[in-house]
């Protein structure tokens, strides 16, 4: 067996050849990985504005139906503190809301009679938060990742103010019986009526705002899982209008 020892290096010229090889060597994998990475990196940003664009769907529909039901809540509302503040005594006043055919529109059911109820809906973000942990909005491009924050920023602003809204409508649901109200007792209910009016309002002025960054956006309206089945965005829409009808009349917008 005959060893082929390394031959040894003579001169500088050889010696920078050399050296040459490897430095393009390592340039060439480091440039190659980078590559790779980029290409990855669009790979997860075309993926996840997929994701978003899915997730933010629901809030879509969600947005049109709290739009489309404004001015009902808002002549719920001025009708009870018109009572509220004409002095007689109070005779229950239960909301009595229409049952909707579509599994979309079917509120909650309570064993005490409520006499005000929005809409309440699952504003979801998940999607949006695991993006943001990934790193992966760094690598979109600044409008979308413009838009997407907005449109976020207003979902979590609308979960807030549903929050906030569920838990002051029971507070009035005393206003569904006879009671003798004395002035104390009309004063908190007014604030909390006022309260809810306030609400009601900013949910609106969020979800027209949304809507206009959704529009903007471009973002695709595809099919969407409504409990067992899969629907076209505009079907679900549609459906959205007429169970919020058939809960509180004539009063429900359609919204552009």
């Amino acid at each position: 067996m005959h060893l082929h020892l390394p031959k040894a290096i003579h001169g500088w010229r050889e010696f920078a050849k050399e050296v040459g090889i490897i430095v393009l060597g390592v340039l060439i994998a480091l440039g190659f990985e980078q590559v790779v990475q980029a290409w990855r990196w669009r790979e997860d940003a075309r993926t996840t504005r997929s994701a978003l664009a899915s997730e933010i769907e629901y809030s879509t529909l969600w947005a049109i139906e709290r739009l489309a039901v404004q001015q009902c809540l808002r002549a719920r509302l001025a009708d009870l503190t018109a009572k509220l503040n004409s002095g007689e005594a109070w005779r229950g006043d239960p909301l009595v809301l229409g049952e909707a055919r579509s599994p979309i529109g079917r509120p909650m059911e309570t064993g005490i009679p409520m006499v005000y109820r929005a809409p309440h809906r699952p504003w979801l973000s998940d999607e949006w938060q695991t993006a943001k942990a990934g790193g992966v909005i760094d690598h979109m491009s600044r409008t979308d990742a413009r838009d997407f924050a907005f449109i976020y920023r207003n979902i979590d602003q609308l979960q807030l103010l549903q929050t906030e809204e569920a838990s002051l409508q029971p507070q009035v649901s005393f206003l569904s019986f006879d009671h003798v109200l004395d002035p104390q007792v009309r004063a908190q209910a007014f604030i909390t009526l006022s309260r809810l009016d306030y609400l009601n309002a900013m949910q609106a002025q969020s979800s027209s705002q949304m809507l206009s960054a959704i529009e903007g956006a471009k973002l695709p309206m595809r099919p969407m899982q409504i409990g067992q089945h899969v629907i076209g965005f505009a079907s679900a829409r549609a459906q959205i209008i007429e169970a919020a009808r058939e809960h509180y009349g004539d009063c429900v917008s359609q919204p552009q």
